[in-house]
């Protein structure tokens, strides 16, 4: 298996997705390093695309998690 290398920002990200279930927003307010929703976004695509981050939808908001 191939070693992932994340960015200090991406290790944040991943950590409070550790910890809890967390809507996009959640994120943004709980990870100081990232700044605009469209950031948290295209950290969690790349993330999911480094299948290391899961999404799914429950009462009508999208959930992320670390897998």
């Amino acid at each position: 298996m191939k070693k992932q290398v994340l960015t200090p920002i991406q290790t944040s990200l991943l950590l409070a997705l550790k910890n809890e279930h967390l809507t996009s927003l959640e994120i943004l307010h709980k990870v100081d390093s990232i700044s605009g929703i469209l950031n948290v976004y295209n950290m969690l695509d790349k993330l999911k695309e480094m299948e290391v981050v899961g999404s799914y939808v429950k009462n009508d908001r999208n959930y992320h998690y670390a897998l």
